[in-house]
């Protein structure tokens, strides 16, 4: 009977360490592919009220930030004080969204939640001007 129980110990604990493999696997393929980051910069329309920018952050978060491929997402105003000589000042809202890789950003276009962000707000994207940065972190 002793050597039953030692049996399914051992059993056990190479299960338990194949698991954790397979998690550590996991977590550092993804860190040896680094992280995609797509980033968004918005200039709005002229006669966009301010109330409405304040609703487009706000929504980047409520929303964006729902989406079940997204690890982080980081919106806001450009900032009054920036890099010196360099900062670009030609947009408005700027958004970070962070997902796994490729194939966590295509769900993340094609998710429910960013086709409804994007069918309520741009309209007051003035579309000639946005930008559309994505890289890889690369760890």
């Amino acid at each position: 009977m002793s050597r039953f129980l030692l049996v399914s110990l051992l059993a056990l604990a190479l299960v338990s360490t194949a698991g954790s493999r397979d998690r550590a696997a996991v977590k550092a393929e993804a860190k040896a592919g680094g992280a995609y980051v797509h980033v968004v910069l918005f200039t709005m329309k002229k006669d966009t009220a301010a109330s409405t920018i304040d609703e487009v952050i706000g929504d980047c978060h409520k929303m964006l930030g729902k989406i079940a491929a997204v690890r982080s997402v980081q919106a806001g105003r450009r900032a009054e004080k920036g890099t010196p000589k360099v900062a670009k000042t030609n947009y408005d809202v700027g958004l970070l969204v962070r997902v796994d890789d490729f194939e966590g950003l295509q769900k993340y276009l094609d998710d429910p939640l960013h086709v409804a962000f994007v069918k309520k707000h741009e309209k007051h994207f003035d579309m000639d001007r946005l930008q559309v940065f994505d890289f890889v972190d690369s760890k």
